[in-house]
Order: structure tokens, then sequence, then C-alpha cells
């Protein structure tokens, strides 16, 4: 396979760079819950990155379509991590695991019909290059049912968080508020962006800039995650249990947490 620079790859390898940055920062948090999904989240996005330049780069049809199938080892998971995270920041995590299995079955099928396209076309078409559009050639999926499905359960799985995460505003203290005001942040904005390049609108036609948006979106997060220490304790459990109790305590902890009535002890 070959492989040539342009500009236009500068983005997505600052996109990739920056990433990065965030996943060391939150590697301490990988022994919680939250903190573990969130981890997984991001490797998911850097396979998705780290594919989507390659596939820029490569110059043949066979080598994009290659990396771009590696690209989606790391989008097919992601509206699971997210939907993940939703449940673990709601309190709702009775029952996750399954939720979380049944929701994964999807994902393989639709891995399955990429890697087996050749046989069945369900996933893709015929893709060509369009090397008109843009300085360098662009992959033309030519997506097929097996795709649109899988879209169409990804968006609800990300509506669904963004339900969850919406329906806990109302429920949370201010200072909480804020924090679910940067997660439904973090979503929205590259989910706005990958529905628009699933219809088709773009300022190339058939590029997705929706990497770039997502890694954007993850420094939101992890603001959430390092200012507001989004993943020590599950806030909408922290308001109902901790804030209401009638005795002062201190949680002994990296955190160093402490409740409202303890507050007004010191």
């Amino acid at each position: 396979m070959s492989y040539r620079y342009t500009p236009y790859l500068l983005p997505f390898l600052l996109a990739f760079g920056l990433v990065g940055f965030v996943l060391l920062r939150a590697w301490r948090f990988r022994k919680t819950p939250m903190g573990r999904a969130f981890l997984w989240m991001l490797i998911a996005l850097q396979v998705w990155t780290f594919g989507f330049i390659l596939e820029i780069a490569a110059v043949e049809l066979a080598g994009k379509l290659f990396w771009a199938n590696i690209q989606f080892l790391g989008i097919l998971p992601l509206p699971l991590f997210w939907f993940e995270i939703s449940l673990l920041f709601t309190g709702h995590t009775k029952n996750i695991r399954k939720y979380l299995f049944l929701a994964s079955l999807p994902v393989i099928l639709v891995l399955l019909s990429i890697w087996t396209n050749d046989y069945h076309h369900l996933f893709r078409g015929q893709p060509y290059l369009d090397c008109t559009s843009a300085p360098f050639c662009i992959l033309v999926n030519d997506y097929g049912v097996a795709f649109y499905v899988d879209a169409v359960f990804s968006y609800l799985l990300f509506l669904f968080s963004l339900a969850l995460m919406g329906s806990s505003l109302v429920m949370t203290k201010p200072l909480y508020r804020q924090q679910i005001s940067l997660m439904l942040i973090s979503l929205a904005v590259p989910l706005t962006t990958d529905l628009l390049y699933v219809m088709g609108i773009s300022p190339i036609p058939h590029f997705n800039f929706t990497t770039v948006t997502f890694s954007i979106g993850s420094v939101f997060m992890s603001i959430a995650l390092f200012r507001f220490r989004l993943f020590s304790i599950r806030p909408m459990a922290y308001d109902l249990i901790v804030e209401n109790m009638n005795d002062g305590i201190v949680i002994t902890c990296a955190a160093s947490a402490q409740n409202g009535k303890m507050a007004s002890m010191l």
C-alpha cells in the first residue's frame, strides 16, 4: 500500500495527539467503573482517528478500504461506551451487564458484515475514489443496508444516553449541572457532525470530520473528569444519599471528599 501526505491530515493528527494526552491523564481513573468506560471510549476514538488518518493518506482504493474497515473497530463500540458512561453517571447500574451484552450483539453482527462484505455487499455496494472534490482522493463508501441499520441503532443509543444525562439535570445541584452540561456538549456536537455526514452534508463531499469534533468533546469530558471529579462518585447518588445525611462524614480518599454537614461543622 502506498501513502501520501496531505495538509488535510493535520487536524486529524492534532486530534489524535489531543485524545492521546487526555487518555494519559485519565489513566489514573482506570480502577473505577466510569473511569474504565471513559478509557475504552478514548481508545475506540483513537482507533477510529488512526484508521481515518491512514485512509486519507492511502493512495489506492484497496488501502483506503482496509483502513476504513479498521476504523469500524473503534466506531461501532463507541456508542456502547457512551451508553455505559451514561448509565453509570445516572446510577442505573442494575442489570448493566445485561444491557451492554444485548447492545453489543448488533455491533458484532455489523463487524462480521464489514469483513465479509465481498460475499454479500450488505455493508458496501461498489465503493470508489472521488479525486475531484479535494486535493486528494476520497473514499466513497457507497454504504448498504447494514451500515444504515447500524447508524439508526447507534443514534438511538446516543440519544438514549443524551436523554439519561438530560433528565438528571433537574435532579442534581448546580455544581453537577455544570458536569452534565459538559457531558451533553461533548456528545451533542460530534453527534450532529456525524449525522450531517450520513445525510451527505459536509464542506468536502463524502468526507467525515466527526473524529475531530469527538476529540474536542473528549476535552469537555476531561474537564468534567479533572475539574469536577466526575468519576469520583455518581452525582445523583451523591445528592440523594451523602448530602442528605444528618451526620457529618469525611471520605479519606485522594479526592478528600466531605458532605455538606461536615463542611458546616468545620
